[in-house]
């Protein structure tokens, strides 16, 4: 599913009124329309599923919950902003003020600053329904309450208590930096709304930007039409427990983007690398099926790098999950001593052992043998520890080969110490190289990519390609996302791929940036990493960059749903448990 950036819309919503003639009150009631009539659905409990699929029992809980407390009375609060997703929650409060008796308590922030919201207010009033009541809190109130200067009214307490809440005060026209009275907002409902309330959101969570201090926690985000990329940020995924994209009769952006159908440009957008989100149905059409005459040359070779016995754990779990995603070969590289418990413990994976950080003859060897281009896999990082000089003496061996080098965990923390020392080695790389950090990990990257950076800028050296000074002013660093980063991380050239780990993850390429739902505190262990990078070793060795990586980011979803299938405690799950169920969730992925 392509995602698209707050400006991208705002343009295509812009040409779709001056160039094909389509009025803004059309979008907004199509919308209405669609939100309506889920919200009667859901308040009717007829439950409908939700994104992603293993975070809807917690949500159905919730659901029922608040709906145990809204069937006393009937009554519901719809929080209006100012601008025009204000005039979207008015025009649904209209439309369900018409089609159900609920009573309605209708919380505006502020007075109408857009025509459409201006509008749908004194078309509802006009309207002068019964059930509806109409209250006002201005800004200054809302301090004075947060101080505790001033009383919360009844009337206000009563509503803002409602087990629904439903949210429609910013939209995509929010930009950074937010305004402080925003944030007061948001902390004034979060601060009175009872456990019970049950927040929807329409389009987008309250305080959603590409960077916010603070973004209303919803239950349910009801986004019009279009996935947007803001809200499927590390930065701001975690505010919003599921979300659905609500189908609003708008044309599809791509339709434009069609050679022989441009009426108008439909995006105009500095970045040109195409945003999707990965559904676990994209990826039929990519996995392969393995014909009956194949043989294991088939399928690839993976090479996993160790060296030290205290963290043996991490390059163990990274070898197994290799030869269970399918590896023709796997191979671990270990210093001598080690081997003889592998052997036994392993008896499918090949061991090569060295004795010291230059012995490392009999692994070049193997790995000599290559049957085809990129099809050899060389995994460093894994419980390596902090072996500098055998990390740089195994990249220097191997870097201007026609393979595939995957650098995970302590080999990100040696690339971040020594980063001057990795730009040279790997400037004429013929490898194909991808990193794995998480969060922490990237830190550490990126600041010392930003040291990097200055220092070239300092001592007037020649940027990098594709990289613009301006871009790494101090004042613009510190306000950009986490994906963002990642994107001029990778702008210097010297990567082939970069995968970005957190509860959702990003990876990006030259073919384009993919993320997944993720959101699975099951993945949250020690062992995870080493899992899923011995996955994306197989991987790579077997597809290109870009399908290897949409077929790691559907592993991860599908293997969350499959354990939520299976109602197992996401506490217990440990490395084995993702191994163990990796041949039924890749099954799964191909039926």
């Amino acid at each position: 599913m392509r995602l698209f950036s707050f400006k991208q819309i705002s343009n295509f919503e812009r040409n779709l009124i001056d160039n094909l003639d389509y009025k803004n009150i059309i979008l907004m009631e199509n919308a209405a329309s669609s939100i309506s009539n889920i919200l009667i659905k859901l308040l009717d409990g007829d439950f409908i599923e939700f994104e992603p699929k293993w975070l809807n029992k917690e949500l159905k809980n919730r659901l029922f919950e608040s709906l145990k407390v809204f069937k006393k009375n009937n009554e519901l609060t719809v929080l209006v902003g100012a601008g025009n997703n204000g005039g979207d929650a008015l025009a649904v409060v209209r439309k369900l003020a018409l089609k159900k008796s609920y009573k309605i308590n209708l919380l505006t922030f502020g007075e109408g600053k857009t025509d459409l919201r201006i509008y749908q207010e004194r078309l509802l009033k006009n309207l002068n329904f019964h059930n509806i009541s109409f209250l006002k809190i201005d800004d200054e109130t809302i301090e004075s309450i947060l101080n505790d200067t001033k009383n919360l009214s009844d009337q206000i307490q009563k509503a803002i208590n409602s087990p629904f809440l439903i949210d429609g005060i910013t939209g995509i026209g929010l930009k950074n930096p937010i305004d402080k009275k925003l944030l007061k907002r948001i902390e004034f409902i979060e601060k009175y709304k009872e456990n019970y309330s049950f927040v929807i959101s329409i389009d987008l969570p309250t305080g959603c930007a590409e960077i916010s201090e603070k973004v209303l926690k919803t239950d349910i985000t009801l986004m019009l039409q279009w996935a947007k990329a803001e809200f499927f940020s590390s930065e701001n995924r975690k505010y919003s427990l599921s979300y659905k994209i609500i189908d609003c009769d708008m044309p599809d952006p791509s339709y434009f983007e069609k050679e022989d159908e441009k009426p108008f440009q439909v995006i105009k957008d500095n970045d040109n690398k195409k945003l999707e989100l990965i559904e676990l149905n994209d990826i039929k059409r990519i996995l392969k099926k393995r014909s009956f005459s194949s043989h294991k040359g088939d399928f690839g070779r993976v090479f996993v790098m160790s060296s030290s016995i205290s963290t043996l754990g991490a390059p163990i779990i990274a070898c197994k999950s290799a030869i269970k995603t399918g590896a023709g070969y796997v191979y671990l590289c270990l210093k001598k001593e080690y081997e003889s418990f592998c052997k036994v413990s392993m008896p499918y994976i090949i061991t090569i052992p060295f004795e010291n950080n230059s012995d490392l003859s009999d692994f070049e060897k193997i790995l000599s043998k290559s049957i085809k281009e990129f099809t050899d896999t060389v995994l460093i990082g894994c419980g390596f520890g902090l072996n500098n000089d055998l990390f740089f003496n195994i990249l220097n061996r191997i870097i201007d080969k026609k393979i595939n080098i995957l650098i995970d965990g302590d080999g990100l923390n040696i690339i971040a110490k020594e980063f001057v020392k990795f730009t040279k080695t790997a400037e004429n790389r013929k490898a194909r190289l991808v990193f794995t950090p998480h969060k922490k990990e990237f830190e550490r990257l990126f600041d010392s990519y930003i040291n990097f950076i200055d220092e070239n800028i300092n001592q007037n050296k020649r940027m990098p390609n594709n990289i613009m000074e301006d871009d790494y002013a101090k004042e613009k660093i510190d306000k950009i996302s986490f994906l963002n980063k990642g994107k001029l991380f990778f702008n210097l050239n010297l990567l082939d791929g970069l995968l970005m780990k957190d509860y959702i993850s990003h990876f990006i390429c030259e073919e384009g940036i993919f993320c997944n739902n993720g959101c699975f505190s099951g993945f949250s262990k020690a062992g995870t990493g080493d899992f899923i990078a011995g996955v994306f070793a197989t991987l790579l060795s077997n597809y290109k960059i870009a399908d290897a990586a949409k077929i790691l980011l559907a592993i991860q979803d599908q293997l969350a749903f499959d354990f939520y299938n299976k109602n197992i405690a996401e506490e217990s799950i440990i490395s084995e448990d993702l191994i163990d169920q990796l041949e039924y969730s890749i099954r799964s992925l191909s039926d």
